[in-house]
């Protein structure tokens, strides 16, 4: 057991400071491009303009094709149905309550920073536009809102935490970690800030727990490679959740 206790403690310390690192720089996306640079080519299925699925567009061809053979004209054309494809990636990427609200979850942050990261700021304003007009009055005025709330924490948080500012210690992590939780709620509220970022910030307060066990003094090897197992646990049933 106190082998196989060592490699625990050994394994999961070896990654507990890389990963905390990972999560905590994980939202912050790349520099904005400037006005008047060129839109990113690459575009993916949670973004407005994604592409219709293969199977969708091989579907419609097919229709067309069996059709055509049978001398009867197609009801629906392959680009109206990639266009309505696109219209419905449109009004699945945010959800909203029965009072019309945005539900502000991890999905729609994930969204929100996918626009912001993929598109220059006249092509975000545009997108966002158009988004805005698929949702009900109430979630259609909160979306601009928010994105413009992203892109402000996004440049607090590059200049609070410079991303090549990696934590040394576990008090390093917290310190961190509760400056980002700081930031989150000046830019985005309370609420808002919790169904963003809450999953998140507390799988990486279980890996500076993990941290802080590793590193207690106090403990025996056999109590540490405990609770190290304890706390992978209950990181793994959080990350099942996500």
């Amino acid at each position: 057991m106190k082998r196989r206790g060592l490699w625990i403690v050994a394994g999961l310390l070896a990654v507990a400071l890389a990963a905390v690192f990972l999560l905590i720089h994980s939202q912050a996306p790349p520099a904005e491009q400037s006005a008047s640079g060129v839109n990113s080519p690459t575009v993916t299925a949670g973004t407005p303009d994604a592409a219709v699925p293969s199977s969708t567009t091989a579907s419609a061809e097919s229709a067309a094709t069996q059709s055509a053979s049978q001398g009867v004209a197609p009801d629906v054309s392959a680009p109206e149905v990639a266009a309505t494809a696109r219209q419905d990636a449109k009004s699945t990427m945010f959800r909203t309550d029965s009072a019309g609200r945005l539900i502000t979850d991890e999905r729609a942050r994930l969204n929100i920073e996918e626009l912001v990261a993929l598109n220059d700021p006249q092509e975000l304003r545009r997108k966002v536009q158009e988004l805005a007009q698929t949702l009900p009055p109430a979630a259609g005025q909160q979306l601009p809102e928010l994105v413009d709330h992203y892109r402000n924490y996004s440049a607090a948080q590059r200049q609070a935490i410079p991303p090549d500012q990696a934590p040394t210690s576990e008090q390093d992590a917290i310190t961190q970690l509760e400056t980002l939780h700081a930031l989150r709620v000046q830019h985005f509220g309370k609420e808002v800030s919790e169904g963003f970022f809450g999953s998140e910030e507390k799988m990486q307060r279980e890996l500076i727990e993990l941290m802080r066990v590793q590193n207690d003094p106090s403990l025996t090897l056999q109590e540490k490679a405990e609770k190290a197992q304890a706390l992978s646990q209950s990181m793994a049933e959080l990350k099942a959740r996500q």
